[in-house]
């Protein structure tokens, strides 16, 4: 079914959509395309309501499904950053990372998909260096990481897990090359 809704937006709601939604003035079109998919979101927070699934009843696990509905139409990935789940939600980065963990490990199964999405992906946007026993994967969601290493642990306990350089970007890991072709077959 497609429903068409018509928004009205003073000039301040306007710019603060833009700007804690990351759009510039000439991207009207990114910034409708964002609330259509968070429409898409809230909706189906309303139709579990109307529709008999139980509903939140603490704070807490009303932002776990809040973030569950986001990841699952928002996002393209799982893989939003503590940040932007901190603006879209109004929590500290630190609640952020614990609500993105919570909201994994409630929601393992829908999520697994999103979750492999994501690894391929970033594996796909490897840099590799001219190092050949590393590799060096950007990776902004701590959350993600400790997916991956929960996985090296599980099931291949004998590799190095995912680990930051001394000398390296925050969200840059190190992956040794044995661990990195475990992932590559692992997530194809």
């Amino acid at each position: 079914m497609e429903i068409t809704l018509d928004v009205s937006l003073s000039k301040s709601e306007h710019e603060l959509l833009m700007r804690n939604l990351n759009c510039d003035d000439a991207d009207l079109d990114r910034l409708k395309n964002m609330l259509k998919k968070m429409a898409e979101a809230s909706f189906n927070e309303y139709k579990r309501m109307f529709t008999g699934v139980s509903i939140p009843n603490t704070i807490s696990e009303f932002r776990l499904e809040r973030l569950y509905n986001l990841l699952m139409h928002y996002f393209k990935t799982a893989s939003p950053d503590e940040e932007i789940i901190g603006t879209l939600l109004h929590t500290s980065n630190s609640t952020s990372k614990q609500l993105i963990k919570n909201t994994y490990a409630r929601h393992k199964f829908d999520l697994s998909e999103k979750l492999k999405q994501t690894v391929r992906s970033i594996l796909e946007q490897n840099d590799n260096h001219s190092n050949s026993k590393s590799n060096y994967l950007e990776i902004t969601d701590s959350c993600i990481v400790d997916f991956i290493n929960l996985i090296i642990t599980k099931e291949k306990p004998g590799l190095t897990k995912l680990h930051q350089g001394k000398d390296h970007k925050a969200c840059i890991y190190i992956c040794q090359e044995d661990t990195y072709e475990f992932l590559k077959e692992r997530f194809k």
